[in-house]
């Protein structure tokens, strides 16, 4: 009976946990890693005048030096400068609508993120394109009450007559002011 009590008071008192590191680890990336300098632990007081240079290499310990942030960010710069960008060629607009749909798709996680819409239509009955915008960022009433149907007109493109219909959309059909034009998907 006499130990179940004390089982049961052990249970509901508290006892600070055994400390063997010293606290937290604070996990580093490759790159902190990378700065670490190993320095040996008898500059610190660790060290007994008895022992052997074989206890004194492994008792030898890494301490980082610090850098200045200017120095940090030009390293990270550089690295990132080394990597080859991947999208570096698909950063430019295709002629081609299906890549550009998938260029946007892939860049936005189409599947798992619901919040980018994508609207296919044709312009002027005769012209593929197609709109994105971010839901909830956009109100969808004023897109499909002013912007679709002023493209979809079966007359937008009746006083049309140079070589860009995209520059006559955007000076004559569309009532929108804050239009720019791009090369590039950055």
């Amino acid at each position: 009976m006499r130990n179940v009590l004390t089982n049961i008071s052990k249970l509901f008192t508290y006892r600070r946990p055994v400390d063997t590191e010293g606290g937290f680890e604070l996990l580093e990336d490759e790159f902190e890693q990378s700065n670490t300098v190993e320095v040996p632990s008898e500059k610190y007081g660790g060290n007994n005048g008895n022992q052997s240079n074989q206890e004194k290499s492994k008792r030898a310990s890494t301490v980082k030096q610090p850098i200045k942030v200017e120095q940090w960010n030009k390293q990270k710069s550089n690295q990132n400068d080394k990597q080859p960008n991947s999208n570096m060629g698909q950063s430019i607009i295709s002629t081609d609508l299906n890549v550009n749909k998938e260029h946007i798709r892939q860049s936005f996680s189409m599947p798992k993120n619901q919040d980018i819409v994508i609207r296919e239509f044709r312009i002027a009955r005769k012209l593929k394109a197609f709109i994105v915008f971010i839901d909830g960022m956009v109100d969808k009433t004023s897109i499909n009450q002013f912007v679709l149907p002023q493209l979809m007109n079966p007359e937008c493109l009746a006083g049309f007559s140079g070589d860009c219909p995209l520059d006559y959309i955007m000076e004559d059909v569309l009532s929108i002011t804050q239009l720019t034009k791009t090369a590039d998907f950055n």
